[in-house]
This record gives C-alpha cells, sequence and structure tokens, in this order.
C-alpha cells in the first residue's frame, strides 16, 4: 500500500505525495458495497517545451465512481424477553422462584 485516504462527506478524495511515474492500482472499499479496483497511471510525456500539459497530467481527475451495492439478505432474528431472576420495583424486591436454578427439576405437593 503506496497511499490511503477517507473521502469528504460529499465523496471527494485525494492522494497526495504519488510518484508520477509507475501504474497503480486504486481499490476503493466502503462498508454495503462491493470493492472497486481501477488501474491509474499519469502517462507524462516529458518532452522540451511542452511543460503546460506536463504539469497538467500531473492532477489526475478519476471522474465519478459509481459503487455497486453489496445486499446481503440476512436469515430472520427472533427476540425473546425473559425475566430476570432478580427485580427492584419501586416499591418491592421481586424474586422469580421460576428463574431459580435450585427450583429446576423440583415439585410441590400440599398435605
Amino acid at each position: 500500500m503506496v497511499n490511503g485516504q477517507l473521502t469528504a462527506g460529499n465523496g471527494d478524495f485525494s492522494l497526495d505525495s504519488l510518484s508520477v511515474m509507475g501504474e497503480f492500482t486504486l481499490k476503493i472499499n466502503a462498508l454495503g458495497y462491493k470493492a472497486y479496483e481501477q488501474k491509474v497511471s499519469f502517462n507524462i510525456n516529458f518532452q522540451q517545451g511542452n511543460m503546460q500539459s506536463t504539469l497538467g497530467a500531473i492532477d489526475k481527475d478519476l471522474g465519478n465512481i459509481k459503487l455497486s451495492i453489496d445486499a446481503v439478505n440476512l436469515p430472520e432474528a427472533t427476540v425473546v424477553e425473559t425475566t430476570p431472576a432478580y427485580e427492584m420495583k419501586i416499591d418491592k424486591k421481586v424474586y422469580n422462584v421460576e428463574k431459580s436454578l435450585v427450583n429446576a427439576g423440583g415439585t410441590a405437593k400440599m398435605f
């Protein structure tokens, strides 16, 4: 990895301090979108007397890059409410016997 950047709120980004020589692979990753890759090179022609076009080639505009949505269907979730073994109410303390481990498997008889 040569350089990295977070985008601005509108999606703009700028990679500074890159060498103008060579070819790079631009990789873009965003949560909820498919990864994007593009080969980038500056293709600068260093000819005598053509300095204006050479300087213009250093600032490369990649245009608008559209990312594809990577939708994933998750399995359904079931929410189950359970009462705690011990509750503090405003006017009383409640101990839920059905949550007690001592009560597991026990029976009660009245005589």
